[in-house]
């Protein structure tokens, strides 16, 4: 399958994948909230986060494993296929008994977090009940992800993960409507979860002639520890919010948060669809062809992404606090009106998105040791700014720290890129991110002027988003037109191509 199909196929997946994502994600914590209250949809969140720590523990794998992957994938050789996969299959069994050790302290040790909002023995079920999921994911499924990743089928991977995801839901739907304890609800969830690695496994062991019982070799893994750092960074990210919420507010403050979180995210995760597979291609490009394909192929995918993200989360930013209002709007246990706080989570997503293709080139090269540091650097000024804000200004702190952190992360990313990998000037990047954040406020003025103060209903909201979305793009295609006018050119040609 050549490579223009494969990125489509990934792009389409990821993208209907999202959607189920971000509507299935929609559709179950309302019910929490209404069934149960914020301090159980709080719990949720608490504990997912922290056990989202337990990807520490295999951090680095997935990376120095694909890496290792790129060259024996593209010359066909079964044998070092054979070779890495019974190494990382190995290591990763080694990894998932100790996750499941740490998940059954974790399970004693939450209990006395959460005690003054909710009873111990019940949260010492729930971390159990969640945590399975996580244990098999590292346990056994892992490796097969990793391998499609690999080889350019994510689309086959994500197919099957939004399959069991509609699933899920309908599952937890059916029992929460039917008023069953909320563990027996995660419970229902968490079994149909152990479908998806089932799947993987099924397809890989009937479609790749590998042997899992060749001999290993450690040195595939010689990247792990640089690729380590890049994990920590990422996780400490994505977790450390919901941590220290829950450690020095509230699970009711923990909710405000994934309220307004699942939404954001669901964007962000559509969003990062649009390049689905991207650090394959790009690790293909660097192994076949050439540095200046290398060049023309990053900077149209620069360009295009910044454009998909200035359209999505500007009108997210506009359209985020009247949706919330909504979907909130029986829930009186807690405020959830918090525009200040909505708008700056927004710009932290969007910073993580931003840095996607410098990310996925920087991945794509097995350049982990060369950005290590900056790694590091994000960690610790999003702890010392976040323990420092969240102390001072409440749930909003946690946010600006990750914002920080954030920006100064993807400013690493983007010069690292531009002058060791792609070897042009850094000037690049003043224009690409000046143009973004101009860009970016001129949509988000525009939707003010728009929107009301408040919207009464569902189909009103949608009304004002379609209308919103589309002044956005008109502004984002006519600042392309001025200013990016030969990648526009190839997206034009490229369009001309598919519909001729």
């Amino acid at each position: 399958m050549n490579r223009t199909r494969t990125l489509k196929l990934n792009m389409a997946a990821s993208l209907f994948s999202e959607l189920v994502a971000f509507v299935t994600g929609l559709i179950l914590p309302r019910l929490i909230l209404v069934h149960y209250g914020s301090a159980y949809n709080g719990l949720v969140g608490s504990i997912s986060q922290f056990l989202g720590f337990s990807a520490l523990m295999r951090a680095g794998m997935g990376g120095a494993v694909r890496v290792a992957l790129y060259k024996p994938l593209a010359d066909n050789d079964i044998s070092a296929i054979s070779s890495i996969m019974a190494t990382a299959d190995r290591h990763m069994k080694k990894i998932g008994a100790i996750v499941g050790g740490i998940i059954l302290a974790f399970a004693m040790i939450y209990p006395f977090c959460v005690r003054d909002e909710y009873d111990s023995f019940s949260a010492f079920l729930m971390v159990l009940i969640i945590g399975t999921g996580t244990f098999v994911n590292n346990f056994f499924g892992l490796k097969y992800k990793i391998f499609l990743q690999a080889d350019q089928k994510l689309y086959l991977q994500i197919s099957i993960y939004a399959f069991v995801q509609i699933l899920s839901t309908i599952v937890s739907v059916a029992l929460i409507t039917d008023d069953v304890p909320f563990e027996i609800v995660k419970l229902g969830a968490a079994v149909v979860a152990l479908l998806a690695p089932i799947m993987m496994s099924v397809y890989v062991r009937r479609n790749y002639d590998i042997d899992w019982h060749a001999k290993t070799d450690n040195s595939v893994l010689k990247q792990r520890w640089e690729a380590f750092f890049h994990q920590v960074a990422s996780t400490v990210n994505e977790n450390i919010d919901l941590v220290l919420i829950t450690l020095m507010l509230s699970l009711k403050e923990v909710s405000v948060y994934t309220v307004h979180y699942m939404v954001v995210n669901n964007i962000g995760t559509i969003v990062n669809a649009c390049i689905a597979g991207g650090e394959s291609i790009f690790g293909s490009i660097l192994v076949k062809e050439g540095q200046e394909h290398l060049r023309k192929t990053f900077f149209f995918t620069e360009w295009y992404f910044f454009s998909v993200c200035i359209i999505m989360y500007s009108v997210t930013a506009t359209m985020i606090s009247p949706f919330v209002m909504l979907y909130t709007h029986s829930v009186t246990d807690v405020n959830y009106f918090r525009p200040a706080f909505a708008v700056v989570m927004v710009l932290a997503v969007m910073i993580k998105s931003v840095r996607f293709p410098y990310r996925m080139l920087v991945e794509g090269s097995g350049k982990f040791k060369e950005t290590r540091n900056g790694a590091i650097a994000e960690v610790v000024i999003n702890l010392l700014v976040s323990l420092i804000m969240v102390w001072l200004f409440g749930v909003i702190g946690v946010l600006i720290g990750t914002l920080v952190a954030g920006v100064i992360r993807t400013m690493e990313f983007a010069i690292y890129c531009m002058r060791d990998i792609l070897e042009v000037s850094c000037l690049h990047i003043v224009k690409s991110f000046s143009l973004l954040s101009f860009t970016l406020i001129v949509c988000c003025l525009a939707g003010r002027l728009i929107v009301p103060a408040e919207i009464g209903n569902y189909l009103e909201w949608a009304g004002y988003a379609v209308v919103v979305t589309l002044t956005s793009s008109l502004i984002t295609g006519g600042m392309g037109i001025l200013f990016y006018r030969q990648q526009v050119k190839e997206l034009v040609q490229r369009l001309r191509r598919q519909l001729l």
